[in-house]
């Protein structure tokens, strides 16, 4: 225990630092305002909560809950089924669970990164300067930003997962990722005894079913890192192992290439102007190379463990450079971290107070995302009603069920409850057309909502406002429809909540969004 004193003391600083603005988001949002559980990358989160939502269910294999259309579950996420069982030990509270898992990985991943510092040479003594370095400091980018010269999207070091901070702030999925891959790494270059092999295979396999591109990034990296630093006859020794990620491997490239229901998130991504990457990523380069520079010849074991960081950040640059896929940035997701833990390394000749005194220097980052995230926002400080119809959809909604609601609620829905909302989330194929289909069933005529209702088979909808026990103006008085909930104190009802008997469908279902389709008063429906 004495030896994790600096990683206790860090972890607490850190979880201190990361969580109070949570604490406060929670505990005093504006009024009429709730707190959705997270910064910044909120509609990814709450696309992750639909996985959650059934692990916490009980299933294991996983639908993809943007696709309307019926599907067999084959998604296997380990992190994402470990915090739905959470959810359901704690009574149903996903956003504390992920909470909890948050906290618990972010101290694995301070372990995971004094093993690194110490292996490389790091001292007995700058081990908590270090670790503060490491998992705190950042770039200009978010400096900039504030200072009026660039856009937030711009300021990679805030606005992207690059740096452990930011991982730690605002995305438990990057932590886990960031986590299991040092973890991985580590194993994979100490591979020589059978248990190691075997903490390898484990963790390595851990990983790829938790996020697949750290799994593409380990291989990568541990390969290139044999062949530069390893003499020829130790290549089949090193590399071997690998070979016990081949059913990982298989599994991740059916799903993500194969699967119709899953391989179209491969074609979705975005990348930023390469100068973003200078002010977020050059100040701290630029401190880890002129303080290896003049550093003196390390011993043989360190050299290869630096190496094994060293391949990690020029894994990365390359990515950056060549944009292999479309989704290129979220293999940067944590590259920071190996380009701080030089800087540590390189600082740890000198004083203490040296290393402090950078990650004062490299405090930008971390100064302007908490001064973001004490502040409200519109990301993340919703209408309480509005997040509220998501818990409300729990006591009517069955496995399969489909809803109709605007997008914002179809989020809160898909994530809290069982049934699947017709609109929610951007990356949902066809997106653009729902959205288009959706608001022509909120201002159409009541018969025309009725064939919306029909054709997609909806069991469930929601109308802003008050539409009455039985939606007789919205829908006719022909409607099954009856009222389950409705949000709000009167006379500011914000939302009613409608659902229909089971079996009340009257066709079968065709969930696809229609394109160019006229409807009953000659206006084309479905186009963006």
């Amino acid at each position: 225990m004495r030896g994790l004193r600096p990683v206790f003391l860090a972890w607490l600083f850190v979880t201190t630092l990361t969580n109070a603005p949570y604490l406060r988001a929670a505990m005093d949002p504006p009024r009429g305002q709730a707190f959705i559980g997270f910064f910044f990358f909120t509609r990814n989160a709450y696309d992750d909560l639909s996985y959650v939502q059934q692990a916490e269910s009980g299933a294991f294999l996983m639908r993809n809950k943007l696709l309307v259309d019926n599907h067999s579950p084959a998604l296997i996420n380990l992190e994402w089924w470990a915090v739905g069982r959470l959810s359901a030990v704690l009574g149903k509270r996903p956003l504390l669970a992920y909470r909890l898992f948050a906290v618990a990985a972010s101290f694995f991943l301070l372990l995971g990164i004094d093993r690194w510092l110490t292996a490389a040479g790091l001292p007995e003594s700058r081990r908590l300067p270090a670790l503060l370095l490491v998992s705190t400091a950042g770039g200009l980018g978010g400096v900039v930003f504030m200072i009026g010269l660039r856009p937030f999207y711009s300021a990679l070091d805030v606005s992207t997962g690059l740096f452990p901070l930011i991982e730690l702030l605002s995305s438990p999925h990057f932590v886990a990722g960031t986590t299991l891959l040092l973890w991985s790494l580590w194993f994979f270059q100490r591979s020589d005894r059978a248990r190691d092999v075997a903490l390898a295979v484990g963790f390595g396999s851990v990983l790829g079913l938790v996020r697949t591109l750290d799994l593409v990034l380990l291989i990568l990296i541990h390969t290139l890192a044999t062949l530069v630093t390893e003499p020829v006859r130790a290549w089949p020794r090193r590399l071997l192992p690998l070979a016990g990620l081949l059913p990982v491997c298989a599994y991740s490239y059916w799903l993500f290439a194969l699967n119709p229901s899953f391989a179209y998130y491969s074609a979705a991504g975005w990348f930023p102007d390469p100068s973003d990457f200078a002010w977020a990523l050059a100040p701290a380069l630029l401190i880890a190379v002129a303080t290896t520079l003049w550093a003196p010849k390390a011993p043989a074991e360190e050299r290869r463990v630096r190496s094994v960081l060293s391949v990690w950040v020029a894994c990365c640059a390359a990515i950056a450079c060549f944009r292999p896929t479309s989704f290129a940035l979220q293999f940067l997701a944590g590259v920071g971290l190996p380009i701080l833990a030089f800087a540590a390394l390189g600082l740890s000749r000198l004083r203490p107070a040296a290393t402090l005194a950078t990650g004062v220097l490299l405090s930008g980052s971390a100064l302007v995302s908490l001064q973001l995230v004490l502040g409200s926002h519109p990301l993340w400080h919703v209408p309480a009603e509005r997040l509220r119809t998501g818990e409300s959809f729990r006591k009517v909604c069955r496995e399969g069920d489909l809803a109709l609601t605007p997008a914002d609620v179809g989020l809160y829905v898909s994530a809290f409850s069982s049934c699947t909302a017709y609109l929610s989330y951007e990356m949902a194929p066809d997106y653009q057309q729902r959205v288009a289909y959706v608001a022509h069933f909120y201002e159409g005529s009541p018969a025309e909502r009725i064939a919306v209702l029909d054709r997609l088979c909806i069991k469930h909808f929601a109308v802003p406002g008050d539409a009455g026990e039985t939606p007789t103006s919205f829908l006719g008085a022909s409607s099954t429809f009856r009222r389950f909930d409705i949000l709000g104190a009167p006379p500011l009802h914000v939302m009613s909540l409608y659902s229909r008997p089971l079996n009340a469908c009257p066709m079968a279902p065709d969930r696809a969004p229609p394109s160019n389709r006229a409807d009953a008063r000659g206006r084309q429906v479905g186009s963006s």
